[in-house]
């Protein structure tokens, strides 16, 4: 009987530990996250739907202040674009030529970027479910992870989507409708600072099912002084069409 009781008493500190250790990655991930100010990043957004299914990989090198990005990007079969944004000016080569188009602080571009490529979206789910995650020790890293539809992750998995998808989100934000929520988020035991990144939603807008997953790896956070915009980039930069600007999502 005594050994039993000790055996029960065993397993319990075990759990308590196993608890108390998942409390303190999950605390020290999120005070990390918020640390970050300059690195690199490789995004990649994936959404399906009953219209069919489209995929953009970013990749590049920023520093969040002041707000500087060196940015690669590619659009299913599309030509990669390379793209340049400078505080409040955006640069973009198409067909070779280079283009520059002044935006604004709060424009949904920079939102999106900023957010990707310094793992903010991540950090807000790492935040609104910590209690709910799991832990998995690995040899030079931890995974947290969560997969489930409970109504506080798919409320959490709401905001991110919505956040991410702009005024257009926000004003039909009542026809959204979360159902499960997929996430992994695995940082160097070290510095809890992230390596990788998944998050997969599954929902339905306006009665249409949809799958977004947006998966993001990063290196040498905060290991990056300075990001430039070259010289000839900048001079020889030509106005941008106007009748292209409303489509960049630069207001």
């Amino acid at each position: 009987m005594k050994k039993a009781m000790l055996f029960v008493f065993g397993v319990c500190l075990l759990a308590l530990g196993g608890c108390a250790n998942t409390s303190k990655v999950v605390s020290k991930s999120t005070d990390a996250v918020d640390s970050i100010k300059s690195g690199q990043a490789v995004v990649t957004l994936k959404t399906k739907s009953g219209v069919g299914s489209q995929q953009t990989i970013d990749g590049g090198t920023f520093t969040l202040k002041p707000f500087v990005v060196a940015l690669n990007q590619s659009n299913q079969s599309q030509p990669t674009s390379h793209y340049y944004i400078n505080k409040n000016m955006l640069y973009i080569q198409m067909n070779k030529v280079w283009y520059k188009q002044p935006i604004s602080k709060n424009s949904q571009l920079i939102k999106n970027t900023r957010s990707q490529m310094s793992a903010r979206s991540a950090a807000q789910i790492l935040k609104g479910i910590k209690k709910d995650l799991k832990l998995k020790s690995n040899d030079k890293t931890y995974t947290l992870s969560y997969d489930g539809d409970s109504k506080k992750a798919t409320s959490v998995a709401k905001k991110v989507l919505i956040s991410q998808s702009g005024k257009a989100a926000e004003k039909n934000a009542d026809k959204i409708s979360v159902s499960h929520l997929t996430f992994k988020y695995t940082v160097n035991k070290k510095t809890y600072l992230p390596t990788k990144s998944n998050i997969k939603i599954q929902y339905t807008s306006k009665g249409e099912a949809a799958t977004t997953t947006v998966s993001g790896s990063y290196a040498d956070l905060n290991k990056i002084n300075k990001v430039d915009v070259p010289e000839s980039v900048m001079t020889q930069a030509k106005k941008f069409p106007a009748s292209l600007a409303k489509y960049m999502g630069t207001d």
